[in-house]
């Protein structure tokens, strides 16, 4: 239907951002208005320009590749330019059915908790999904529980808490929060 639509044609920059979902269930949906947009600009001899935005990717490259950039057109930043100094702790998991390897990951990831952000120190998890963000932190309040240590992600004084939580309107988010775990995801609302 490209062909009948002038607007589309007219198309020269495409922003994919999130493509850290392509493995999961967004991902046939970014592969197929990515890969549509460049059969369009090769059929009609238009260049588009693809930038690709991720928060984290193991093969950039590869992605970077089949956007059409070649490897001078791959950014890939290094923790070390951060402002704020930052830890890549990665744990892979051979399990090719998705929600078997999510579920599988939700101990291991407790304990990686527990032992890189200890005290003081945030950690922030990527999840494939808005639902999997909001589960995996049950899982991970559920597992210091069970270990006898509910509060083991609260660093702050309940009075300095409060504020923030009569803001939070999700029972379930504001509960996280109360034990420190927070959840970002882009349905949540202000």
């Amino acid at each position: 239907r490209w062909k009948q639509r002038r607007h589309v044609q007219a198309v020269r920059l495409v922003v994919a951002d999130e493509l850290h979902l392509i493995g999961g269930e967004a991902g046939p949906v970014l592969e197929v208005v990515v890969s549509r947009m460049r059969y369009m600009a090769a059929q009609l001899d238009a260049p588009v320009r693809v930038v690709g935005l991720a928060a984290s990717l193991a093969n950039a490259r590869d992605v970077a590749e089949w956007l059409g950039a070649g490897a001078a057109g791959c950014f890939n930043f290094h923790p070390a330019v951060r402002p704020v100094p930052l830890e890549v702790h990665v744990q892979g998991f051979d399990i090719a059915h998705v929600p078997q390897r999510i579920l599988a990951m939700a101990r291991p990831l407790y304990f990686a908790l527990a032992r890189f952000a200890a005290a003081d120190r945030p950690a922030l998890v990527f999840a494939p999904s808005a639902k999997q963000a909001q589960l995996t932190a049950v899982d991970v309040l559920a597992a210091a529980k069970a270990d006898g240590l509910p509060d083991r992600f609260l660093h702050v004084d309940a009075p300095a808490l409060e504020a923030h939580l009569a803001k939070i309107g999700d029972a379930a988010v504001r509960h996280l929060a109360e034990r420190g775990v927070g959840v970002l995801h882009e349905h949540l609302s202000a």
